[in-house]
């Protein structure tokens, strides 16, 4: 499957009490990368959703070969009118700059919404990189 930017093939969580695991695998080009983030969650959604965003970032660093170092600031779940949204705020620690995405939840679970905001936050700074190749 081709595709102009990577996109979200899968996203698998688990937890062990406190402990939290999240992979996230991109598709791009026939070719599969992910990222893995673990951390100790409690019940919080935030630390969750984090967690999503934190793996989705991996994998976008994973895709890039290193290339790229990027680290997830903040996330949040919030109410636009009707709507639930992902956002999130990471931090191009190359260029020094801040990226922001956005994701509407709509019928997705949220973690796929959150790692989709990941890749909103990301593709326009990565597709330069992704040429490259």
């Amino acid at each position: 499957m081709m595709s102009e930017r990577p996109i979200l093939a899968t996203i698998e969580s688990t937890r062990t009490g406190p402990l939290g695991t999240c992979t996230v695998v991109l598709a791009y080009r026939d070719q599969t990368h992910s990222g893995t983030a673990s951390a100790s969650v409690g019940a919080d959604v935030g630390n969750s959703l984090k967690l999503v965003a934190e793996a989705a970032a991996e994998a976008i660093q994973s895709q890039l070969e290193g290339r790229w170092n990027l680290e997830v600031r903040a996330v949040a779940l919030a109410e636009v009118g009707d709507q639930a949204v992902c956002l999130v705020q990471v931090a191009d620690l190359d260029a020094g700059d801040m990226l922001f995405g956005v994701a509407g939840v709509g019928n997705d679970d949220v973690e796929k919404a959150m790692a989709r905001a990941v890749l909103d936050a990301c593709n326009r700074r990565m597709q330069p990189k992704l040429d490259s190749d």
